[in-house]
């Protein structure tokens, strides 16, 4: 049978060394701590702070379809867009 160890929560659509921008594919909340997966990289860990929405209004969660987000950037990395954004589970 299958086992899904991870949820994808959003797919990176811009990054830069402040914040990373991406589009929701499953709820997450502030304060959650993620993986980013780039292709050809091993997952980097990032705690989510400062979350907004697509207007930069701040936020607690990622409620609606396919929201446009974004969050700080602490990891040090600069990620390429498509880059899975994914929760342990």
């Amino acid at each position: 049978s299958y086992i899904r160890e991870c949820d994808v929560c959003a797919v990176v659509t811009r990054c830069d060394d402040r914040r990373i921008y991406a589009v929701q594919r499953n709820k997450f909340y502030r304060g959650d701590t993620l993986e980013i997966l780039a292709p050809k990289a091993v997952p980097v860990p990032v705690t989510v702070n400062d979350l907004k929405n697509g207007e930069g209004e701040p936020v607690e969660d990622t409620r609606h379809a396919a929201m446009e987000l974004s969050f700080e950037n602490t990891t040090g990395t600069i990620f390429p867009v498509g880059a899975i954004v994914r929760k342990p589970v």
